[in-house]
């Protein structure tokens, strides 16, 4: 009898187990898949061309999102990073950066945060993405990185890393470009123009790159072009601020020709008042006959 029931007492123990194991099963499914780790998964099994720069930006979630899951054991953020790199990659979603607003970020964090995402957003409006996939990627996976951070506030050199490597890819796209983005929203760029002695019309493949740079659409931001001629040492004053005047003036009816777009615009003559290279009074100079033209971009509705 004894064994009988010692039998029966195992049946029941070994029956409650299994419905034990189910139950665990199940929640920990559900948990799993509230959690994100389906996307995860789903976003490790892909691989990715850095020349694209959706798959880019994708492969940059990817390692951080890694690092959230693995690490920091931050499922909820690992899951949310892993879906937009997903809706990213099947176009269900455009590539930009995080909303402030939509992050709980406390008030020593929100001033920086927002004059990147100023410079950002400049940045993504005149820089054709897959040109700099690598950097552009690199930039705004770090913004959110850094927004993620900060809105946690605490792991202090972790949102030094995130803003670093922001900064380091943002720097990257200055250097490739020759452009400047500011905390404003505003980007710059020069760009030098050079004549031939005592001629005001710039020279021919001077103009060629100039078409190319008119060739861009900049439909979506406000533009101000300021036009700056120069002259070398080898008249008089009068006569060299005169001619860069007529620089400036023949380089601005060059730029009227080829853009399309709406645009503000100022000329100016420094006369031999602000040379590019020292020399003495009377000695010609190629490197100093120039016209500068520094444009200024701005978007049109800058974010708060």
């Amino acid at each position: 009898m004894r064994n009988n029931g010692s039998s029966a007492f195992q049946e029941q123990l070994m029956g409650q187990i299994k419905l034990l194991k189910i139950f665990l099963a199940t929640s920990i499914s559900g948990f799993l898949s509230a959690c994100g780790s389906y996307e995860v998964a789903e976003l490790n099994h892909k691989s990715f061309n850095q020349s694209n720069f959706k798959e880019a930006l994708a492969d940059n979630y990817r390692k951080f999102v890694n690092f959230e899951a693995e690490q920091m054991m931050d499922w909820r953020d690992a899951g949310y990073f892993a879906d937009k790199a997903l809706r990213i990659l099947k176009d269900q979603s455009p590539a930009k950066r995080e909303e402030i607003k939509d992050w709980r970020i406390a008030k020593p964090f929100q001033e920086d945060l927002k004059a990147a995402a100023r410079r950002l957003d400049i940045a993504m409006q005149v820089i054709p993405p897959d040109q700099f996939s690598t950097s552009m990627a690199k930039a705004i996976s770090s913004y959110d990185c850094w927004i993620e951070q900060a809105e946690e506030g605490w792991q202090f050199d972790h949102i030094a890393q995130c803003r670093t490597s922001f900064e380091e890819a943002l720097q990257a796209i200055e250097n490739q470009t020759k452009m400047t983005f500011s905390n404003q929203g505003t980007a710059k760029i020069s760009i030098e123009l050079f004549h031939n002695h005592n001629e005001a019309s710039p020279l021919q493949e001077n103009l060629a790159l100039l078409q190319s740079f008119t060739e861009r659409h900049w439909n979506d931001v406000k533009m101000h072009i300021h036009i700056e001629g120069h002259a070398d040492r080898s008249g008089t004053e009068p006569y060299n601020h005169k001619l860069s005047v007529a620089r400036a003036i023949a380089v601005s009816n060059a730029i009227a020709t080829p853009w399309p777009e709406e645009y503000t615009s100022s000329i100016a003559g420094a006369g031999e008042t602000k040379p590019a290279f020292t020399t003495a009074d009377g000695v010609r100079d190629p490197r100093n006959r120039r016209t500068v033209i520094e444009i200024t971009f701005a978007p049109k509705d800058l974010p708060n």
